[in-house]
């Protein structure tokens, strides 16, 4: 009886100390932090909030889905309140942990800021707007074609279909600046010289 409760004692026993010696557990590894510049909060904050959300949704699928070829991947998100000051402060302090990238900003007045910080240095900034035109060479990257690509082809499109007489609403800010730059521009190329504003 003695030698059977000395087995049962001992078998609990050794397991634990098996756990003890191999040490612990593996755990998941960190996370691949990836830096967000948004809006929001401020003017832009319906904009801001839409493209974090959309972010949050990419990274539990994306995580979901093995990660960064492993890793879990999570994207800190930080407000720029619609403020270009902001978003320098911001960036200024994302940098000195040595980021690979950060994206944002949503629009182009805190995107014009913060590319002017990392244009010839780094890190890579993925602007979250295409109303930006990097300069070549540089750091900053845009989502999609630039605006003035965009106005580009849209006139020429309104000439083919007839259509001359254009108006154009813009916004006072950098993104509408930009707009109305680019707009203006396609207009002043030769074969959109049949199309008023």
């Amino acid at each position: 009886m003695k030698a059977r409760f000395l087995r049962v004692l001992a078998a609990p026993l050794l397991a634990a100390l098996c756990v003890t010696l191999a040490g612990p557990a593996a755990s998941q590894p960190a996370p691949f932090v990836i830096h967000v510049i948004l809006p929001l909060t401020g003017p832009g904050a319906s904009l801001g909030q839409d493209e974090a959300n959309s972010l949050a949704a990419f990274e539990k699928f994306a995580n979901r889905t093995g990660g960064l070829r492993g890793p879990p991947i999570h994207f800190q998100v930080a407000d720029d309140q619609t403020q270009p000051a902001v978003a320098v402060q911001l960036l200024t302090g994302i940098i000195q942990t040595h980021p690979s990238v950060v994206l944002g900003s949503a629009l182009a007045a805190q995107t014009q800021a913060m590319s002017a910080i990392v244009a010839s240095n780094g890190p890579l900034l993925y602007a979250l707007t295409p109303n930006i035109i990097p300069a070549p060479h540089s750091y900053v990257f845009a989502t999609s074609a630039e605006t003035r690509d965009l106005s580009g082809v849209a006139l020429p499109y309104f000439r083919a279909r007839g259509l001359t007489k254009v108006a154009t609403f813009v916004t006072n800010d950098a993104s509408g600046q930009n707009n109305l730059e680019s707009v203006m521009a396609a207009a002043a190329l030769p074969e959109n010289k049949s199309i008023t504003f």
